[in-house]
């Protein structure tokens, strides 16, 4: 086993009794065909400690172990970086992304990027795995980012993502007075977008919002709410003639609920308001819509 690294493990239950060990990959693990296939091909199923065939059947109580080759493994550049983990189960994991870092590797491959993170972080736990981010957020949007720890999963979720079983909440700061709810579905370079928006609170030329979107346009909410004149504080591309100054983009991913790719139950994950960023903006409240 020297050269293989953990793709995942599990101890198997009652309800798993007399799985064939591919269909525990399959349907428990959520493992891709193709990585089955590179699993089976180098011999890298094991039932307590046991190489074991793919269509051994397994008993409750055992522990299986799934390895593969490392170079058959990660294909992203593992980056040491600060990361904060807001969810992790064997199938997803959702980490808090600071403003600023991009979620993929750039041109300039020895640049931090959030993936190359989060494959730094699997390997401190032995998961040799590449991460597959399920999303993106602008390199300026803080917040909520999903990973599958599997192709299959990945797939799942991503055809999942336009469609109203994805929720996708945002905070914001925007420039002028938002005093009731909205909704924007100007379509953004031809293709559909909706954005709704309902104001939590007002200060002094700002306005604190909860944007939900179902679509995920490049730029949707800065685009949306720049075009009814409520531009989102910091933004250098759609407000450049603002007089504010701000430190970052005030744009943050705080909610994302899905329906778990395993349980088929709702997870909802959240990621605090970065108001503390904005203290300067949010000190003259003016009321509460």
């Amino acid at each position: 086993m020297g050269s293989k690294k953990t793709v995942a493990s599990l101890v198997i239950t009652e309800k798993q009794q007399a799985m064939p060990v591919i269909t525990v990959l399959k349907e428990e693990l959520k493992l891709g065909n193709r990585q089955i296939q590179k699993i089976i091909r180098t011999k890298g199923l094991f039932l307590d400690e046991r190489a074991v065939h793919s269509k051994t059947k397994v008993k409750a109580g055992q522990y299986l172990k799934v390895l593969l080759p490392v170079q058959e493994q990660i294909r992203v550049t593992p980056t040491p970086i600060q990361l904060e983990v807001l969810f992790e189960d064997p199938w997803l994991l959702a980490v808090n992304k600071p403003a600023g870092l991009v979620v993929h590797h750039t041109k300039s491959k020895s640049a931090p990027s959030l993936i190359g993170g989060v494959a730094d972080y699997f390997i401190s736990k032995d998961l040799y795995i590449t991460p597959r981010p399920v999303h993106r957020l602008d390199r300026d949007t803080s917040g909520v980012v999903l990973f599958a720890k599997s192709s299959a999963v990945q797939t799942e979720l991503s055809t999942l993502w336009h469609t109203d079983k994805i929720i996708k909440e945002y905070w914001a700061l925007v420039e002028g007075a938002v005093t009731s709810n909205g909704e924007i579905s100007t379509a953004i370079r031809g293709k559909s977008a909706r954005t709704t928006y309902f104001p939590l609170n007002q200060y002094a030329g700002v306005s604190e919002l909860r944007v939900a979107i179902q679509t995920g346009r490049t730029h949707q909410i800065r685009v949306h709410l720049s075009s009814i004149n409520y531009p989102i504080v910091g933004d250098a591309l759609y407000n450049k003639k603002s007089h504010l100054a701000a430190r970052r983009l005030a744009l943050h991913a705080s909610s994302l609920t899905i329906l778990h790719p395993k349980s088929r139950e709702q997870l909802t994950i959240t990621s605090p308001h970065p108001r503390s960023q904005f203290t300067e903006l949010l000190t003259q409240e003016t009321t509460q819509p």
